[in-house]
């Protein structure tokens, strides 16, 4: 192998490592600025969403080593694992932060999102009926709900979730697709049309994001 090339392949390897190295170690010292747990916890919800899930995650895990009993801290950790798809462990750490008493809508929405995608059609629907107790007017819990009892064929009864969340948000782009599959199962071919356009019409305009959000530390907006 010709030696300059060589030596030229091995300076750019060693950048790589040098920046990466650098980087990780921003990251770090970045998260140890934070005395207050909350300024730590909303860093590492700022570091998942810059595309840096492992940092993310350290960062979390470090305030969790230190509080063991914070609750906010296993709601933010579960948040971010379903963000990326574990969602036995955000089961987990969601159940232990409503264990610590935080008790809040969007705790329980947001496991529930997570229990559908394991397949636990009845516990989601339980986590969404707790959270529009504690927030009647949250269009988000109403959507998983009618969302969860599509899964389960209760067209009837998902239609009437589905419809009470699109009247707490016309824009809640989920209600409409769940609520176009509900219909068309049960014949209505017009009226499902008629939600897959609204859908689409909506998912154009916001690019894809429906509005939900999973917990990131603020409660959701009620409409």
């Amino acid at each position: 192998m010709d030696r300059s090339r060589f030596c030229s392949i091995s300076v750019l390897g060693f950048l790589s490592i040098c920046l990466a190295v650098d980087s990780a170690t921003a990251d770090a010292q970045e998260s140890q600025r934070y005395v207050d747990t909350r300024g730590q916890l909303k860093h590492a919800r700022n570091l998942f969403d810059a595309g840096k899930p492992v940092a993310a995650m350290d960062a979390v895990n470090d305030v969790i080593e230190h509080h063991p009993s914070l609750a906010e801290a296993y709601a933010t950790r579960g948040s971010l694992r379903q963000y990326a798809n574990n969602h036995e462990e955000a089961v987990d750490d969601l159940s232990k932060a409503i264990s610590q008493g935080m008790s809040r809508c969007e705790i329980y929405v947001t496991r529930a999102i997570s229990k559908t995608e394991l397949g636990d059609f009845s516990g989601a629907i339980a986590d969404c009926s707790t959270a529009i107790e504690l927030t009647s007017d949250s269009s988000f819990a109403y959507a998983i709900r009618g969302s969860s009892r599509l899964r389960q064929k209760a067209y009837k009864r998902a239609i009437d979730d589905l419809d009470m969340a699109i009247m707490l948000d016309v824009k809640c782009e989920i209600a409409y697709l769940c609520r176009a599959v509900c219909r068309l199962n049960e014949g209505d071919i017009v009226g499902a049309a008629e939600d897959f356009r609204k859908h689409q019409s909506l998912k154009a305009k916001s690019l894809g994001h429906d509005g939900y959000r999973a917990y990131d530390g603020q409660p959701f907006t009620t409409k």
